[in-house]
């Protein structure tokens, strides 16, 4: 039996190949595929803790142009989210890494005390 179907496929802006699950950018809609994507891209989490199908992606030019703009679109009030997110993570693994330290030293010195 024949069927004709008819397909939609993607391309990525940036190399031209084929993607079946490009990334695009939240600002322009340009697609990427998953190489280029972390070539030409940038993702943000959008949470502390975990990342996933919310986090936020654009190209490098959009978000140069993001971090540039003073205004208070939306576009720009959820860049500025996504920026606040990334801070945020990356003050938790720093004062995580500190803690650790300090756990280690603490334990440490109990453990020579006992014996």
């Amino acid at each position: 039996m024949k069927k004709e179907i008819t397909k939609t496929v993607e391309f990525c802006d940036a190399c031209e190949k084929q993607c079946d699950y490009p990334r695009h950018c939240m600002k322009c809609g340009r697609a990427f595929c998953y190489e280029c994507s972390k070539k030409y891209g940038v993702e943000y989490p959008h949470a502390v803790h975990f990342s996933g199908s919310d986090d936020g992606f654009y190209c490098m030019s959009c978000d140069e142009e993001l971090r540039k703009i003073p205004d208070r679109s939306k576009a720009t009030q959820i860049h500025q989210a996504y920026l606040g997110i990334s801070s945020l993570r990356l003050e938790y693994k720093r004062l995580y890494a500190e803690l650790e330290i300090r756990e280690k030293e603490v334990e440490t010195k109990l453990k020579n005390l006992i014996g």
